[in-house]
């Protein structure tokens, strides 16, 4: 399923931020926006979260397979989220994915 982060997608995020760690998105230590505690897959994204996503990388996207189309891969604090486009559910979330 391409709305998961599946332990192979797991590792392609850890390989490319151990080899690019200043590809870190600007100001993101200044920002913060970890996810609202107790935050899980199947719930919705609160709305004051949503300006706080950031879009992954490039070239690290361009080494995942691609989401189903009704799927977004974002950044927010140090955790990657799978969110659903138009009902902003969150369908997957990597921890502290970020250093």
């Amino acid at each position: 399923r391409g709305d998961r982060f599946r332990e192979d997608r797991r590792l392609i995020v850890r390989r490319y931020y151990e080899q690019n760690p200043s590809n870190l998105p600007p100001g993101l230590a200044k920002r913060g926006g970890n996810l609202p505690p107790g935050l899980s897959r199947g719930e919705t994204l609160p709305k004051e979260y949503e300006g706080l996503l950031l879009p992954l990388p490039r070239e690290l996207e361009i080494r995942l397979p691609p989401p189903p189309h009704e799927v977004i891969r974002r950044i927010i604090g140090h955790d990657l989220v799978m969110i659903h486009k138009e009902t902003h559910k969150v369908l997957d979330i990597l921890h502290d994915a970020l250093p």
